[in-house]
């Protein structure tokens, strides 16, 4: 399409698999002559380790030259897909842990949800 424009969103965490997500898009970024953008979900409350593990994450992202936003939401779905939306993103990247249990299975977890809304979007889930 004429003047369609590639927006990639990686979205990271503390644990987050960075290095492949920031690699894959930085990829892609480049060959499409797409913005990049890596954003986090603030949470007030993480411990010290988690915080410098988010730091040296963010570090890895603006190293490969991506934009980095922090965005402020009780729920980080809402959070992300609200940013997502107002950014007109067409690829998000997130990651995602193989955690079992009762409750994602009755309810849904996060990347499920964040899957279900994003309508637009192409979704990438990577391995944590």
């Amino acid at each position: 399409y004429f003047g369609a424009h590639e927006r990639i969103l990686v979205c990271i965490t503390p644990r987050a698999n960075v290095p492949d997500m920031i690699e894959t898009a930085k990829t892609i970024a480049e060959k499409f002559h797409a913005e990049l953008i890596v954003a986090y979900v603030n949470q007030p409350n993480i411990s010290p380790s988690d915080r410098a593990a988010l730091e040296d994450k963010l570090q890895t992202a603006r190293a490969a030259g991506a934009c980095i936003e922090i965005l402020e939401g009780e729920d980080p779905v809402s959070a992300i897909l609200e940013f997502a939306k107002a950014r007109r993103i067409t690829q998000l990247f997130i990651g995602h842990s193989q955690r079992s249990g009762l409750g994602p299975r009755l309810w849904g977890n996060p990347v499920d949800k964040l899957i279900q809304r994003s309508r637009g979007m192409d979704v990438r889930v990577f391995p944590q």
